[in-house]
């Protein structure tokens, strides 16, 4: 096989080529393409590259990229911290732990954000014991008569408002501008 003729087909290799990438790159998705390819005359010299009939134009897709918040989630727990019925424990210096009925409350459970659509648009996992927020003076000393579980969300979707549910106790609505306006500190309580 002569030179031209290697020439020829490399040249026809690449059209296919450019068909198939204008295809595949979305520019001729819907409409296919036509590429013709013209041989050049015998005496013509080195072969041209193929041209397409119309030339697509790739646009650039700038799809607007959706603002997102980190969310901090703090749910505090209220109860009793003395005898059988008692709802919290401490434990270390200001730490403390759920007992009781709200001992599902602690390190483990997750926080959950959702949209107005009721889509999760994003979750945490409290991964801290709890902090010691408020005590009354007991028999051994401080005892916890609140416990703080806190955890961040991050890159939560902006939407018109939020449910946040902690655990398995609910969903709590907040709108874009409460949080906002909590500079994306949503605070939730539960007990006494």
């Amino acid at each position: 096989m002569t030179s031209v003729g290697i020439d020829r087909m490399k040249s026809a290799a690449r059209a296919i080529c450019v068909a198939l990438l204008v295809a595949a790159c979305g520019g001729a998705a819907a409409t296919p393409q036509i590429i013709y390819i013209t041989p050049p005359p015998p005496s013509a010299g080195p072969v041209q590259e193929a041209t397409p009939s119309t030339a697509p134009t790739r646009r650039p897709t700038t799809e607007p990229t959706l603002a997102t918040h980190d969310i901090t989630v703090k749910m505090a727990v209220r109860g009793q911290p003395f005898g059988e019925s008692g709802t919290l424990l401490g434990v270390g210096e200001n730490g403390c732990e759920t007992r009781g009925g709200y001992s599902d409350i602690g390190p483990g459970m997750q926080a959950t954000i959702h949209n107005p659509a009721g889509d999760v648009i994003g979750f945490a996992t409290f991964e801290t014991p709890g902090l010691r927020t408020q005590s009354m003076e007991g028999p051994l000393g401080l005892v916890p008569t609140e416990c703080t579980f806190t955890t961040l969300v991050r890159d939560v979707p902006e939407a018109e408002s939020y449910g946040i549910e902690v655990g398995s106790r609910g969903t709590v609505q907040f709108s874009d501008d409460e949080l906002a306006a909590a500079a994306w500190f949503a605070e939730l309580s539960i007990g006494d």
